[in-house]
């Protein structure tokens, strides 16, 4: 991890937060099985971390003992009916709902197509990802001002 990387250069340990185990996953069997119950202990709108009696924070999930110390439970986000993605993306993220251009939508099967920042080499990383399905509504894509370039993940 970078984080070990860092502290053996550097001689500190750096605090290192995790937010990627405990949170809301596709399909609710996919997610931590400390989750949902912490969300129904601790009701609220916003984020959360659990911190332990003693000193430090109670860690979930890990790996390697260790490699984390602390991690952020992220509560579900109601999906937008007009984009069809996560809420936070245009509320917190300031992302905007754009179209998926018409001759990506496949006929028949489906396909991850992308958007990319315009001018950006072809091996970056996209800015977003979509799976079309044929004869479904396709989601749109969520994305921050600019100008982006679309094609088919192959």
């Amino acid at each position: 991890m970078m984080a070990a990387h860092l502290a053996k250069l550097s001689g500190h340990d750096p605090l290192t937060i995790d937010q990627t185990i405990v949170m809301a996953a596709t399909r609710k069997k996919l997610e931590h099985p400390i989750y949902e119950k912490a969300l129904q202990h601790f009701p609220g709108d916003g984020s959360f971390v659990l911190r332990a009696a003693q000193d430090g924070y109670t860690v979930f999930g890990l790996r390697r003992e260790g490699s984390i110390d602390m991690q952020v439970f992220h509560r579900r986000s109601a999906i937008e009916p007009v984009s069809r993605r996560p809420h936070w993306m245009q509320a917190m993220a300031g992302y905007r709902p754009v179209d998926v251009p018409a001759h990506l939508i496949p006929k028949t099967g489906s396909q991850y197509v992308y958007a990319a920042p315009k001018g950006q080499m072809t091996d970056g990383v996209p800015a977003d990802i979509v799976l079309l399905r044929a004869g479904r509504t396709a989601p749109k894509f969520m994305l921050p001002p600019g100008e982006y370039t679309y094609g088919i993940l192959k």
